[in-house]
C-alpha cells in the first residue's frame, strides 16, 4: 500500500472518529421530539383520516368487468387494526374497547361485502371469503379477551 493511501486511510479513520464522538456528545434527540402520547394522538388522527378515505372505495359498486382482489380490502383491515393498536397504546380502556368493537363491526360488514362480491362472480377466489371470515373471528376474539381483562 502506498504512503498516500495509508495517509488517506488515516484521515478517513480520524474523520469517522470525530463524527462518532460529536454524535455521542450531542444532546439527546428525544428533547426535540413530541411525547409518545402526542405521537399516538397524531397517529390516531391520521388513521381516522385514512379510514374515511378508504370507506367509499370498498363499498362503491364495481365497474363493469372489474374484479375484486384480496388486496382491495386487506389495506382496510390493516388500517382498522392500526386504530385498535393505537387506542390500546393510548391507555384508555374504554376507547380501546370501542376501537375493538368498531373493528369487529367493520369486519362483519367486510365479510358481507366479500360474500356478496363472490356470489356475484366479482371474485373467483373462495379464499377471499375464508380470509374475511377468519379476520372477523380474530376481531371477535380480541374483543372478548379485552373485555375479560
Amino acid at each position: 500500500m502506498s504512503a498516500r493511501r495509508v495517509g488517506l486511510a488515516a484521515v478517513a479513520i480520524v474523520a469517522f472518529g470525530f463524527l462518532v464522538e460529536t454524535r455521542a456528545l450531542a444532546p439527546p434527540a428525544e428533547r426535540n421530539l413530541q411525547t409518545a402520547a402526542e405521537i399516538v394522538k397524531d397517529q390516531v388522527k391520521l388513521i381516522a383520516m385514512v379510514q374515511k378515505e378508504l370507506k367509499p372505495r370498498l363499498t362503491a359498486p364495481p365497474l363493469p368487468g372489474q374484479r375484486f382482489l384480496r388486496s382491495d380490502y386487506r389495506t382496510d383491515i390493516v388500517w382498522s387494526l392500526r386504530m385498535v393498536e393505537k387506542q390500546r397504546e393510548a391507555g384508555n380502556k374504554a376507547e380501546y374497547i370501542d376501537a375493538l368493537k368498531n373493528h369487529r363491526d367493520f369486519m362483519r360488514a367486510l365479510l358481507a361485502e366479500v360474500k356478496m362480491r363472490f356470489d356475484a362472480g366479482l371474485t373467483g377466489n373462495l379464499l377471499d371469503v375464508y380470509d374475511a371470515q377468519y379476520e372477523l373471528m380474530e376481531a371477535e376474539l380480541r374483543l372478548a379477551r379485552a373485555e375479560r381483562e
